[in-house]
């Protein structure tokens, strides 16, 4: 057990340090970048502008998700102006019960611990 700490020690200060390792990639890349200037001048607007599109894309799907999220896990209770929490989403028989119940007139939050679908 012992050896390979020993091992790992030795490997570690074989390897460049991150610093190091770093300047010489920002040198690498300098060089690269005065070899390919013509080519970056005519790829780099396109890869960047599709770059940003499709991180636009993402982000807009990930707040749509979001929001759908937060819809299906809370019923808002128009008498009460309150949201109740869910523990998971009602099936579309559970939420024609609850507009039922609620047109005979119960409380929403009782509808929803009989149901078993809050905490309480």
């Amino acid at each position: 057990m012992e050896e390979k700490i020993i091992e790992t020690d030795v490997e570690v200060e074989s390897k460049e340090t991150l610093k190091q390792r770093l300047l010489r990639k920002k040198a690498e890349a300098g060089v690269w970048i005065k070899d390919h200037k013509k080519e970056i001048l005519v790829w780099g607007p396109l890869v960047v502008t599709s770059g940003l599109e499709i991180i636009k894309i993402l982000a807009k799907k990930g707040n749509i998700q979001a929001e759908k999220d937060l819809k299906d896990l809370y019923i808002y209770d128009s008498k009460f102006r309150h949201y109740n929490q869910l523990i998971r989403k009602p099936t579309a028989s559970e939420l024609r019960q609850i507009d039922n119940r609620m047109n005979d007139g119960e409380i929403m939050s009782d509808i929803l611990a009989d149901m078993g679908l809050t905490e309480d």
